[in-house]
């Protein structure tokens, strides 16, 4: 159905629990069975957590539970949302398939091919940081609290860094049923949010590796148009052209519509994490706590900063591509020729960039936009926990 790297992207999603597109396999039919079983068991989950969460007030700042306000609405609205875009998904991963098809010389497929190595090997980088980084959260309070009660015997209780149903044990809770059934919930909810956020990353640096190379491509094929004095050559180099920025816009265009309101979204999101992850650890006593948060805090703003960074490369991109076209010799060309380019240089006038209908650029100036409002939101925050 679709070319290797779309077909590589689909499956390595799957593995993160994004089942958006299915492409014919034999476990398909029990995706789609699993898909709403594990809706119902995480919106069960989360909501008799965040009712809990929500009644304790002040204590659920203080034993890091309130993070998973804003972690459990993510995991349930950017999976939503791609969900309901899959079509816009569809439709994108077609254009590069056929981006791949139509601009198939060997320099351009060198190009493609030298970007896609780099794109999945960036993303195994990120990968191994993150998921070490989200599994301490599963798996340090369980193994702490077993090795220090089982083996060296010196825990009067068991110790939960932060679990999204820990409110409801009581003070004095053990080793029971209740504690393990919160455990079990926790893990499942905590496993559910490692996944969204971990096929998040992955998504977003798949497809903006895959839109870079088509602008390299396209800034190529516009810079040959200008280098080339014969008609004949300069002809082919023009249709190339042509066909490599009607690709391109296509490509902008759905990328607009799969990307703009999730990337918007996690701005909104990233703000709010970044606000309740910086007053946890101020006003937290567990050292435990202020260790993860603060390391939460390094997690949030580094990946925020890896998604506006690569939308700025992109902006960056497209910016030169119109520089290309706008330097070009164009009283060297034939009439039709200056039509095809003054269309193509009204086009390049709009940047090549992720935003939702106009808003929340993932540029760096958005980056310094969610640091704003994450200062004001702590500001607030700090003004309500003093008076209090």
């Amino acid at each position: 159905m679709f070319a290797r790297p779309n077909m590589e992207f689909v499956q390595t999603w799957h593995y993160y629990g994004y089942w958006n597109i299915f492409l014919g396999g034999k476990y398909d039919s029990y995706k789609k069975v699993a898909l709403v079983v594990r809706l119902i068991l995480f919106t069960a989950g989360a909501f008799t957590a965040l009712a809990k969460i929500s009644s304790d007030g002040v204590e659920s700042v203080l034993n890091g539970a309130l993070i998973y306000v804003p972690l459990c609405v993510y995991t349930f609205v950017i999976p939503t949302i791609l969900f309901f875009k899959r079509k816009n998904l569809f439709s994108l991963l077609k254009v590069f398939d056929e981006c791949w098809a139509s601009l198939n010389d060997e320099e351009d497929r060198a190009v493609f091919e030298d970007y896609y190595q780099k794109t999945w090997k960036f993303v195994r980088i990120i990968h191994v940081g993150l998921f070490c980084q989200l599994t301490y959260y599963i798996t340090f309070p369980i193994l702490y609290s077993l090795v220090f009660h089982y083996i060296f015997d010196v825990l009067s209780q068991p110790y939960i860094l932060s679990y999204p149903h820990m409110s409801y044990l009581d003070k004095n809770f053990t080793w029971n049923g209740e504690y393990y059934a919160v455990v079990f919930a926790g893990v499942y909810c905590i496993a559910e949010i490692e996944f969204a956020l971990l096929g998040w990353v992955l998504m977003y640096v798949v497809i903006v590796g895959y839109c870079y190379p088509v602008l390299v491509v396209t800034r190529n094929a516009v810079q040959a148009v200008g280098s080339n004095r014969s008609p004949s050559s300069g002809d082919r180099a023009m249709k190339k052209a042509v066909v490599a920025h009607s690709l391109l816009v296509k490509v902008n265009q759905d990328l607009k519509a799969f990307l703009g309101l999730p990337c918007a979204f996690q701005s909104i999101f990233t703000s709010l994490c970044l606000t309740l992850s910086v007053f946890t650890t101020i006003r937290s006593s567990d050292y435990f706590v202020e260790g993860a948060y603060g390391s939460a805090i390094i997690l949030y703003s580094l990946s925020c900063l890896l998604y506006c960074s690569l939308g700025q490369i992109l902006e960056n991109q497209s910016e030169k591509l119109f520089e290309d076209l706008y330097n070009l010799p164009w009283y060297q060309f034939s009439p039709l020729v200056r039509k095809d380019l003054n269309m193509m240089l009204r086009q390049a006038g709009k940047p090549f960039t992720i935003d939702f209908h106009g808003g929340y650029n993932m540029n760096l100036e958005n980056y310094m936009e969610i640091l704003k409002s994450a200062y004001s939101f702590f500001t607030l925050l700090e003004t309500l926990a003093s008076n209090t």
